[in-house]
């Protein structure tokens, strides 16, 4: 009967299997967490660069069509970004000068 033997699991190496096996069960189950959150913080970002693509591509359309109105006479080639006027170009000019600190040099004299 030796063959019966040889065909009888080995009660030592059944326990290593077993252990090894509820070993790779943790390991998928904690790779399964972790896939799972990461493509919930992509999901995430993915909205809000969608989200912040759309506000830009608004605030884009309400200037082009806020500056077509003001200069209706503009060709189609010409720069499409808000023109301003003498002031708010002295005052854009204080504010980056704040913002560099650095003294401005306008033509008016003060």
């Amino acid at each position: 009967m030796w063959w019966f033997k040889k065909t009888l699991p080995d009660p030592e190496r059944l326990t290593k299997l077993e252990e090894s096996f509820e070993k790779l069960r943790r390991q998928m189950a904690g790779l399964e967490l972790e896939w799972t959150d990461t493509l919930d913080r992509v999901k995430r970002l993915m909205g809000r660069i969608a989200k912040r693509a759309d506000v830009v591509e608004r605030a884009e359309a309400q200037t082009h069509v806020g500056a077509g109105e003001i200069e209706a006479g503009d060709s189609a080639g010409s720069n499409p970004g808000p023109q301003l006027t003498p002031s708010q170009l002295s005052i854009q000019a204080r504010i980056l000068a704040r913002r560099n600190r650095r003294p401005i040099h306008t033509g008016e004299a003060t």
